[in-house]
């Protein structure tokens, strides 16, 4: 199993970890000002250019050269070191991978988990359950003044048809959240305010509400009134009845990482195409310090090349020490290309070595299910939303069978889009989550015990044979 997965960030303390519209410096003063108007940013910064060329003094040209290279620092600091909040140092979670875990733009390979002990079918038929309550809600056109997303209500299909077509259901769900061209993360108010409500359902049972943690602000794990919970946007309204009809808040309150005044905000994400709620987990890369490293080597080379050829060339010397700085990138991305050094996070190999298994010695896959340990954070980007972030190790639990595409039949999954060799998410309780969450604890933090290899019908060795990590983690049975 993958373990001591390489990491990049260390999240930051409340009050110091921060969006990039609460950046400050020169990054973001630049940043926020493009975000804001691109083209008159651009503009502007081509008049600078101007001036400079029209100035004609090295002093001007090496204090520009100069701020660039700072700002790019002050960036590389805040989104490795400021970006992320601490919430727990090291937690782990148990869920089911429901995604293709690709590389993104920064390197990071997602790890996106419907969150055990809930399976395809109980998120799914929940959904159900709560549009049906709120029917009324769902159309009334007073709740949807909501630009640049709703007008009036999207239309509503009746029970019959959305209780016994995937496809339909998922296409009111996706109308419902609608788009935002100027902002991607960003969704509608009706939309979250039906999450927050299939959410309260879902954690309804105390039984099978051992994750809650990761779907909302928990008052028994993150202290009231504590600079953590005032670090988190309001997430709830508990005096609002969220299992009964018009199930909705309107409470506001000021998100300054957004930088503006909303309704509550989920701190969890939901997978419009399996219609279920996530967990969004990190395997680390590194392209963005691996880009901005490279900018910065090439500005710096620039500025020397441009101060030392200022005496032979004058006015040109600019120009000319762009060419050499231009070369000097291309040369080491180059020696990036030719080393792998790609910044991407790689498919770290699963070490699954059983004979029978289809995918041995591949990489995880959607459908596995795993338990994923890192650091518990908040994200300050994109709404804020609670990850595991970065994954420092994975293990896999079971492997998945390619499940079939769902049918609904009168609001029952009769099909899940997961398939499980040998294990189903909901026998993880409480209890067992815990446990195992102790195991992996203990073998990620402290030295592990080489070569114990346990069997039986457990959590983690469910019924066939495991050698976690190769034959170096420590094991336990969990009975």
């Amino acid at each position: 199993m993958p373990r001591d997965i390489p990491t990049y960030t260390i999240c930051a303390a409340p009050g110091d970890a921060r969006s990039h519209q609460q950046l400050g410096g020169l990054a973001g003063f630049l940043a926020n000002a493009f975000l804001a108007n691109k083209a008159l940013t651009v503009g502007a910064l081509l008049l600078l250019l101007i001036g400079l060329v029209l100035a004609s003094n090295p002093l001007t040209w090496a204090a520009f050269g100069a701020a660039i290279i700072v700002a790019l620092t002050e960036f590389k600091n805040w989104y490795y070191f400021g970006r992320l909040l601490c919430i727990r140092d090291r937690d782990c979670a148990i869920g089911t991978v429901i995604s293709e875990p690709t590389a993104a733009f920064d390197g990071d390979r997602k790890l996106n988990l419907m969150l055990a002990p809930y399976a395809q079918r109980d998120c799914v038929e929940t959904l159900l359950d709560h549009i049906a309550t709120n029917e009324a809600m769902l159309i009334d056109n007073s709740n949807f003044n909501d630009p640049p997303f709703h007008s009036s209500a999207p239309a509503l299909t009746i029970a019959a048809q959305r209780e016994n077509d995937f496809n339909i259901l998922r296409d009111y769900i996706r109308t419902l959240r609608s788009e935002d061209e100027d902002d991607g993360d960003a969704e509608a108010n009706m939309y979250r305010q039906l999450l927050i409500g299939v959410i309260n359902r879902l954690m309804a049972d105390p039984a099978k509400n051992f994750y809650n943690r990761y779907y909302r602000k928990d008052a028994t794990l993150i202290p009231t009134g504590s600079a953590l919970w005032d670090a988190i946007p309001e997430d709830f309204d508990a005096s609002i009845n969220w299992q009964g009809s018009n199930a909705q808040s309107p409470r506001t309150h000021f998100n300054p990482y957004a930088q503006k005044t909303e309704t509550l905000n989920p701190m969890f994400r939901y997978e419009t195409s399996h219609l279920v709620p996530y967990l969004h987990c990190e395997i680390e890369g590194y392209y963005i310090k691996l880009l901005i490293d490279n900018l910065i080597l090439a500005f710096a080379t620039w500025l020397a090349a441009m101060i030392a050829l200022w005496g032979v060339l004058g006015p040109l010397a600019p120009a000319a020490a762009l060419i050499i700085a231009l070369l000097i990138f291309l040369l080491k991305w180059l020696i990036d290309e030719i080393t792998g050094n790609d910044g991407d996070a790689a498919e770290p190999n699963i070490d699954w070595d059983e004979p029978d298994i289809p995918g041995e010695g591949g990489t995880e896959r959607v459908g596995d299910v795993v338990v994923a340990y890192g650091n518990w954070i908040m994200d300050t980007e994109h709404y804020q939303y609670f990850e595991i972030h970065p994954v420092r190790a994975y293990y896999i639990i079971a492997r998945n069978s390619l499940g079939a595409e769902p049918v609904l039949v009168n609001g029952n999954m009769e099909q899940e889009e997961f398939g499980h060799e040998n294990f189903d998410p909901s026998q993880i309780t409480r209890e067992r989550a815990d446990a195992i969450c102790q195991i992996i604890t203990r073998t990620e933090e402290d030295e592990p015990v080489v070569g114990i290899e346990r069997s039986g019908e457990t959590a983690l060795s469910y019924g066939m044979q495991t050698r976690y990590a190769g034959g170096g983690a420590q094991q336990a049975i969990v009975r």
